[in-house]
């Protein structure tokens, strides 16, 4: 096959257009930083054993969380930001038994800025802070105050500003400040806990869950049973001010948002991401002698029947409270399932134990909505 001057020409001016386009690309990705976000969809286990709330972050039940990243840039919009700068994650677990969801959160930075003060210093966002924004039912929309004209909700997600002065070297503080529009929330953290380790910062903390009909007046009325499959909206942020001015330098998120929403998370919902609780269908502590674990529960949360089923020999099933109070008792004969009508108890969390004549077989819980 035969080339002219003309067509030689055109392929040689293809090849340097591409080789110039491949080589801009490469430049720019090399050059670009690369950010990570939290998951589409994060996976937030049921745990057995609550962590002890200390700031190190060293309990079992953390082992099976994945890490997810604060390092979104919202302020100032895009910016690159050396990591000996600024570096955050996170990770979340809950609990079934106490009904809260609990944090790890371990930021890297190299000057922490405290001294806020309630109702005396610059507003708290301007001080080294987490943000936990949170929409219990996904709603998404705006939440800036209670509105009857526009229908928006202070109450339809919750934008929590987690405040405590940074501790000593390698000690620990529990005290905290946690303020939304329009008010302090400091009672929605059951427990916090600030560690200071060098540069490393690492709070733990646990929080309570409350839905949109949110009464300040009586908060545990719209309090939440947290349940398996339960979506939600959630983000975290952290505020970052490395001088001792009174104004924040940097907003870290753990979701892109685009650059008109850079600042948005404070007061629409519709950027949060996306959390799922998950759990085993049976999620009992198995004790006593163990020669009969079998036992399964359900449907898990159950209205109004309960079903119980299990392959082994026993002689009794007992549901208590939440305080280990014994509820109702029932005789197993040999049908091997049990159908129980719940109309006699309330919304919530249950404890169910199979007993044979002398020995426990196995406990496990359950939640009545």
């Amino acid at each position: 096959m035969f080339f002219n001057i003309y067509t030689m020409n055109t392929v040689n001016n293809t090849l340097q257009n591409l080789f110039s386009f491949l080589l801009l690309v490469t430049t720019i990705f090399i050059s670009s930083p690369v950010f990570s976000t939290q998951d589409d969809t994060v996976r937030v286990n049921d745990v057995a054993t609550p962590p002890v709330i200390d700031g190190k972050g060293d309990d079992g039940c953390w082992n099976d969380a994945t890490w997810q990243s604060i390092d979104q840039v919202w302020i100032n919009y895009g910016e690159a930001i050396e990591a000996n700068d600024y570096s955050g994650r996170y990770k979340i677990i809950w609990s079934s038994k106490e009904n809260l969801l609990y944090f790890l959160v371990e930021i890297t930075d190299d000057v922490a800025i405290g001294g806020f003060i309630d109702g005396q210093t610059a507003d708290v966002y301007n001080y080294d802070i987490v943000e936990v924004f949170i929409d219990e039912n996904r709603s998404g929309g705006p939440h800036i105050f209670d509105n009857a004209g526009t229908g928006e909700n202070a109450e339809n997600a919750f934008s929590y500003h987690i405040y405590a002065d940074f501790p000593p070297e390698g000690e620990v503080t529990s005290t905290w400040w946690v303020g939304d529009i329009p008010m302090p929330y400091t009672n929605h953290i059951a427990d916090f806990a600030l560690r200071k380790t060098g540069n490393l910062y690492t709070r733990e903390f646990s929080l309570k869950v409350y839905d949109d009909t949110y009464d300040n007046s009586n908060p545990e009325a719209s309090r939440i049973i947290l349940t398996k499959d339960k979506i939600m909206g959630l983000s975290l942020a952290y505020c970052d001010n490395d001088e001792d001015d009174g104004l924040r330098d940097n907003f870290f998120g753990s979701v892109w948002v685009t650059a008109e929403n850079y600042n948005n998370h404070w007061m629409n919902a519709d950027d949060y991401g996306v959390v799922k609780l998950y759990s085993d269908p049976f999620t009992g502590i198995f004790t006593g002698n163990q020669r009969f674990p079998s036992m399964e529960v359900y449907p898990n949360p159950a209205s109004e029947y309960l079903y119980v089923r299990t392959n082994k020999e026993a002689d009794r099933f007992v549901i208590l409270d939440i305080n280990g109070k014994v509820i109702s008792a029932y005789t197993i004969g040999e049908e091997m399932v049990l159908c129980i009508p719940l109309a006699f108890l309330d919304n919530g969390l249950y404890y169910a134990k199979l007993i044979d004549n002398s020995n426990l077989i196995s406990v496990g819980k359950f939640v009545k909505h």
